[in-house]
């Protein structure tokens, strides 16, 4: 079931990508989808990735990158947006105690000093740290 979930999330990435990406200009659209077979192509590694991505980016005009990257950052933009008002739909449903713990969650995790992989252990201790039902409330709530 996770795999269905995750390949139902992909395509619906792909689509909203195709769906901002039909707003570029022409070009723009052409080097968009030739950044997306990179980042899509199996065969690559990440360093192969990276290197073809800064190559394209390389040969292509300063207007053209500009816009992608503009789009992109609009996209994320709307994402930050929609997980934000997702997480305070949330929250609002939970209880004092379930808030409190995710209050303390969101401060760690947006904390820019703590290591990422030391972010992980904090959040995991944290999380075996609470009550049962308070680890099980705030699972069925961030689960969608």
């Amino acid at each position: 079931m996770f795999r269905a979930e995750e390949k139902e999330r992909a395509r619906w990435r792909q689509a909203e990508q195709a769906e901002m990406a039909s707003h570029l200009s022409p070009a723009a659209q052409v080097a968009e989808r030739q950044f997306t077979a990179i980042e899509h192509n199996p065969r690559l590694t990440p360093q192969e990735k990276n290197q073809q991505t800064q190559q394209l980016k390389n040969s292509l005009p300063k207007n053209i990158v500009n816009e992608i990257e503009q789009m992109f950052q609009n996209q994320m933009r709307q994402h930050q947006e929609a997980r934000e008002a997702f997480h305070a739909a949330a929250m609002a449903k939970l209880s004092p105690e379930a808030r409190e713990a995710d209050a303390k969650l969101a401060e760690s995790d947006r904390n820019p000093l703590i290591p990422p992989q030391q972010k992980v252990q904090y959040i995991q201790m944290f999380l075996n740290s609470l009550p049962k039902q308070v680890k099980d409330e705030l699972d069925r709530a961030l689960s969608g």
